[in-house]
């Protein structure tokens, strides 16, 4: 939507026929995906576990071209953005969409592509991209999934 200016359906088709979106696409664009995503990483960094239930989630289904056009017209764009921080003692999380400096990062993933972007005190900034979509990337993740099993089965002696 953002790149060709291409109204939502239109942008969801070409993403479905290229294999980066699902036939039902609801748990990307209504940002479930993303909630299971940011509890293991939640998980990860701060030792805790959020249900993916737990976390404010809001999708990208409700944002207009006009909304985009704005942001554009500030240098800004919209993303889906999963966020955790510690504040004080608390973990504050969410996932939404979000208007980022064009000049942000995570300003320039699109397509099939995910990040992670990560703000340390030592180390100040750091980001991890990849494909997060298609056919090779799932692939590789549900390989990834069969072999840990069967690790796991070979360990508890099942097989």
């Amino acid at each position: 939507m953002t790149e060709y200016g291409l109204a939502y359906e239109d942008v969801l088709k070409v993403a479905q026929e290229k294999g980066f979106a699902e036939a039902d696409p609801t748990a990307d664009v209504e940002g479930y995906d993303v909630a299971n995503k940011l509890t293991i990483l939640m998980a990860l960094a701060f030792d805790k576990y959020v249900a993916p239930s737990e976390i404010p989630t809001e999708g990208i289904t409700g944002i207009t071209l006009a909304q985009i056009q704005e942001a554009k017209e500030r240098g800004n764009t919209i993303k889906l953005i999963a966020s955790a921080k510690k504040e004080n003692d608390k973990i504050v999380y969410s996932v939404k969409p979000m208007e980022l400096p064009g000049t942000h990062p995570l300003a320039g993933v699109s397509n099939e592509f995910n990040a992670i972007f990560v703000k340390g005190n030592a180390v100040d900034e750091l980001m991890f991209y990849g494909k997060g979509a298609g056919p090779l990337p799932t692939g590789s993740a549900v390989m990834g999934d069969v072999i840990q099993i069967a690790r796991t089965l070979i360990e508890r002696k099942a097989i």
